[in-house]
């Protein structure tokens, strides 16, 4: 056995004494998994109880993969004879243990199958659902039948949502202008999953409506602007955005139309207004990264300018 195995080794069985406190971290395929077991095991074998462990993983396979390696090693220690577990332990801890230890390890199989149902190796949001049940039970809040939706409930509810939603458009002009728009560019299946997509990007959404230049000061902007101009047709609002794009801008798209994203800037700059009106969504997004953050600059070398010179 070379050295770089045994310092591995020596880290995990430090690692795997609960005694310490410990941030692990190393790449995949290293005994991470198996390093968590191990601190368990220790902790069942000096008596603590089971129910009284509790063991976090972000998805429900690392957690059935947790539960299946700590029944089979329990399995292994019950089947063991007295010294080959009594070796065992001590390969896998350094740790001599006596006779009434070794009963005790063994019959720690039986406990696990007896108290299954109080085995705390769960997921996050498992942990968040039982927390919630506890503060219903303690407050008596009206929370009833908490739980963790699945894929399916969760696309359902989104169905359910989007469909509100049209309904509604049908009283309310504004919003049915929106859904019109809508419904020009996508079909009702494609616009579920955009919904889906922008869903579980929670957090990149949130990051970008609070920087500078956000999702909510364009919203504010372009409410403001739509309802000062109220009276005006949707022909003439889209005419008046493009007047708003600078000559100097359009310059420099012209001068870099070489290059990937500025190409489509300059297709759409130098396209008919019937273009330009089926590709703004492109448009805009040639001003976003994939993080959704705006672009610090738009075009390379010396007439590299910052996005935030266009921003009006």
């Amino acid at each position: 056995m070379n050295q770089d195995v045994i310092n591995s080794i020596s880290i995990q069985r430090k690692a795997s004494d609960p005694r310490n406190n410990v941030y692990l971290s190393a790449s995949a395929g290293t005994g991470k998994t198996k390093t968590l077991i191990d601190r368990i095991l220790r902790l069942l074998l000096d008596g603590e109880r089971i129910e009284n462990i509790l063991c976090i993983t972000f998805t429900n396979a690392a957690t059935g993969e947790m539960l299946n390696r700590l029944k089979e090693e329990l399995n292994k220690w019950h089947v063991s004879s007295d010294e080959e577990l009594k070796r065992h332990i001590k390969n896998m801890f350094e740790q001599d243990i006596n006779k009434f230890q070794i009963l005790k390890a063994k019959e720690l199989y039986n406990t696990y199958l007896n108290n299954f149902d109080k085995v705390r190796i769960q997921t996050l949001h498992s942990l968040c659902v039982d927390v919630l049940n506890q503060l219903q039970f303690i407050q008596e809040d009206k929370l009833e039948n908490v739980k963790i939706i699945d894929d399916y409930n969760r696309k359902r509810l989104i169905e359910i949502a989007l469909e509100n939603v049209i309904n509604s458009s049908k009283t309310k002009p504004e919003l049915n202008f929106s859904i019109t728009n809508l419904a020009k560019k996508y079909d009702y299946y494609t616009l579920l999953q955009l919904i889906s997509n922008i869903l579980s990007q929670k957090q990149k959404i949130y990051q970008f409506i609070n920087s500078q230049h956000s999702i909510l000061d364009l919203i504010n902007e372009q409410y403001e602007f739509y309802n000062s101009k109220r009276s005006a047709s949707g022909s003439n609002l889209f005419d008046e955005f493009i007047a708003k794009i600078p000559q100097k801008f359009k310059d420099l798209v012209i001068a870099n139309q070489h290059e990937s994203y500025v190409c489509t800037i300059h297709l759409w700059v130098a396209g008919d207004r019937q273009f330009q009106i089926d590709n703004l969504t492109k448009y805009f997004d040639c001003f976003l990264t994939k993080s959704l953050t705006a672009r610090k600059k738009l075009f390379n070398g010396s007439s590299s300018i910052a996005v935030s010179d266009f921003t009006q």
